[in-house]
C-alpha cells in the first residue's frame, strides 16, 4: 500500500505505507516514534499544520488503521507564549 499526506494543501508525504513504521526516511525512521509492538505498527510523528491535513491510504495498506489528531488554539506554540510559560516554570 501507499500513503499520501497533504499539509495545508501541499503534498508533503508520499511513501509506501510500511515506511511510516520505522523503515522510512527521517523522522519515520526514529524508533522512539515509529515501531512495531505486539501485532501492531505505531507511528507518533507529529505533523503540524495551519489550515488542513489530508491523509489518503491507497490499496494494500492493511486491514485496520487509526489516525488521531489534536487541534490547538491559535498561538499555542508562539514565541510569546513559550517565553511566558518558561518564566512561570523558572519562578516556581
Amino acid at each position: 500500500g501507499h500513503v499520501k499526506i497533504w499539509i495545508d494543501g501541499k503534498l508533503t508525504i508520499d511513501m509506501p505505507f510500511k515506511d511510516l513504521f520505522g523503515t522510512g526516511a527521517y523522522p519515520f525512521n526514529l524508533s522512539e516514534l515509529c515501531y512495531y509492538a505486539g501485532r501492531g505498527a505505531n507511528c507518533y510523528v507529529p505533523l503540524t499544520y495551519n489550515e488542513s491535513c489530508k491523509v489518503v491510504l491507497y490499496e494494500g495498506w492493511g486491514q485496520y488503521f487509526q489516525i488521531n489528531y489534536l487541534t490547538y488554539g491559535e498561538n499555542t506554540f508562539s514565541n510569546e507564549n513559550y517565553e511566558r510559560k518558561r518564566k512561570r516554570i523558572r519562578s516556581s
